[in-house]
């Protein structure tokens, strides 16, 4: 049997644009996925005193996410299925670009190491779905503006990224699936 090449696949793309409710309709299918790293590490960085979070400690919640990050990738290398992230490594380097942060060698060198699917789902800024909550404090023009920081982090590490279209739930993890088949046609959703 020929080999299918990388399955591991990212979904990105600014807050707010809809990749997280993508990721656990692919987790309820059946897929392996990965959650966004960033909401988890703020939760628990909201429990310490000097928690490190992204709008107050950039350079350290990077760092953080860095690790958490390297876990996921490790813990999916051995998956020989389709398997999901909700952001990827290079991701990191968008959001610190976004916010002035030079990218460190260990970030940029992690992304060069961690290498994902060759095409990469980016999600489009929706402003019509965009909400704020405790963990998504950016305005809506921030998350455009994070969108085009992510994208360029990824078409720097020359990723080809592919855009989710608009539409409902059911249509924009069919699209991914079908796009993903076109990839690896050997493989079976």
């Amino acid at each position: 049997m020929k080999a299918l090449g990388n399955l591991k696949y990212v979904i990105t793309g600014g807050p707010g644009s809809g990749k997280t409710s993508i990721i656990d309709t692919l987790s309820k299918m059946g897929y392996k996925t990965f959650d966004e790293v960033s909401r988890k590490l703020i939760r628990q960085q909201s429990l310490l005193k000097d928690g490190a979070f992204p709008w107050k400690n950039m350079k350290n919640f990077a760092d953080l996410a860095l690790l958490d990050m390297e876990k996921q990738f490790l813990q999916a290398q051995h998956e020989s299925s389709l398997t999901f992230f909700d952001r990827g490594i290079p991701d990191i380097s968008g959001y610190l670009r976004f916010t002035g942060i030079p990218v460190s060698a260990t970030i940029s060198d992690a992304s060069n190491l961690y290498r994902y699917a060759s095409h990469v789902f980016i999600c489009p800024p929706w402003p019509e779905i965009y909400t704020n909550d405790p963990e998504r404090p950016q305005t809506p023009q921030n998350a455009i503006d994070l969108y085009h920081c992510i994208y360029t982090a990824y078409k720097s590490l020359s990723y080809i990224l592919t855009e989710v279209p608009k539409g409902t739930l059911a249509e924009r993890v069919e699209f991914i699936l079908n796009t993903t088949k076109a990839h690896h046609p050997a493989l079976i959703h």
